[in-house]
């Protein structure tokens, strides 16, 4: 379920914001193009750390810069990606002043007759919380490489499989003990061509987490599962994914405190639909286990409804809501509390994008996130502002 997982979260940051404004600036050296674009946002945050009882306020200014590169040829195509984030606070920099970056390479092939090759790597180092059980942001590195084939069946059947290798690596010694960990997964799929735009198939998964450090082996575990996905364009109007399966999560290890097996219903869907009146609607629903911190793991359902529209050729506006639900099904190691934990956080957020010229947009943001947890030191509320100017050049 790992690649469905990426695909629905990348939906989700994609289904608004500059991009629909203003045009792609681009230099061309034959079949190499380059991109590049620069973002410089200020935003003021009244609660830094995320805190149930001490909040900290600060101005931020963050910079951003990335380039691109894509060789094309008639089958294949390579692409290349670097960005690099610096974030400033002006409360307490020495904390949460953080540089982040991001380098990817993609190699793709299309060898004829509906077969395809493809291989990737990307590289994250992030300063950002390690997990939904934690506010506190740390810094880890990130390397996930992929292999993905496909080829086709006769006109309308096809058979694909995608490996993920997944490195974590938490550079806080305390976190590194108990999340640092390599995640292998592969995951088959047989299927349909409904049209030439909308495709099922049933899509299998066996994943193997395993963790570095005697006190993370604990959570070392084995999944598998199924998925049933349709994907593609449904109607004119209505583009996406859906799918819906279960997975079953074992443990090496055996634990009379703690879950050592379970199956858990999973299901995903990111569609985008083109309502009259120049609205797009787009809604993300998921559940799914993830790895957690103090419990083997929690499950998270996120609920998410966003409303963009152009108000002009120059304008575009969108407001979205957000819930997610998280459970954990163990009561945490060394908690005071037998009570176990669960958390529901709901986030709201209006962003207004003005494109100024073809290669640069202004946005405004406010976003407002608030949770509720059974467990009151875990509870916060949030709100964030701010301004941006993006430029692609």
């Amino acid at each position: 379920m790992t690649a469905i997982r990426r695909q629905l979260i990348v939906m989700f940051l994609l289904a608004a914001g500059p991009a629909a404004l203003g045009h792609a600036v681009e230099t061309r050296l034959g079949p190499l193009t380059i991109t590049r674009a620069a973002t410089v946002k200020g935003s003021y945050d009244d609660n830094i750390f995320l805190s149930a009882t001490n909040s900290v306020a600060s101005g931020i200014a963050t910079f951003t810069h990335d380039i691109g590169f894509a060789y094309e040829t008639k089958r294949s195509k390579l692409t290349a990606g670097y960005e690099i984030n610096l974030v400033q606070y002006d409360k307490l920099p020495g904390v949460n002043n953080a540089v982040n970056q991001d380098a990817s390479l993609l190699w793709s092939h299309e060898t004829g007759q509906g077969s395809s090759l493809g291989v990737s790597d990307d590289f994250k180092a992030t300063n950002d919380p390690a997990s939904s059980e934690l506010v506190e942001r740390t810094r880890r590195n990130e390397n996930d490489a992929v292999v993905t084939a496909e080829t086709g069946l006769g006109p309308d059947l096809f058979v694909g499989a995608d490996a993920h290798h997944t490195l974590h690596n938490y550079l806080k010694r305390s976190l590194g003990d108990l999340l640092n960990r390599k995640v292998v997964d592969v995951e088959p799929r047989l299927g349909y061509k409904v049209t030439e735009k909308l495709r099922i198939y049933a899509q299998g998964m066996y994943e193997k987490v395993g963790y570095e450090s005697p006190v993370g082996a604990i959570k070392d575990n084995s999944s598998t599962g199924g998925l049933a996905v349709a994907s593609g364009e449904f109607t004119p109007r209505l583009k996406g994914q859906v799918g819906a399966g279960a997975v079953m999560r074992t443990y090496v290890t055996s634990s009379t405190l703690m879950t050592n097996s379970v199956t858990l219903p999973t299901w995903n869907a990111a569609v985008t639909y083109e309502a009259p009146a120049d609205i797009t609607v787009t809604v993300a629903l998921s559940q799914a286990a993830n790895e957690g911190v103090y419990n083997r793991y929690n499950v998270s359902m996120l609920n998410m409804l966003q409303l963009s529209r152009p108000f002009s050729k120059k304008v575009m506006g969108s407001v979205f809501g957000m819930l997610i639900r998280d459970t954990y099904p163990d009561v945490a190691a060394g908690a005071t509390s037998t009570t176990k934990r669960s958390d529901q956080t709901v986030q709201a957020g209006v962003t207004v994008d003005y494109a100024a010229r073809a290669w640069l947009v202004i946005e405004a943001q406010f976003l407002l996130r608030n949770r509720d947890s059974n467990l009151d030191v875990f509870d916060y509320a949030n709100q964030v502002v701010g301004l941006s100017l993006n430029a692609k050049y």
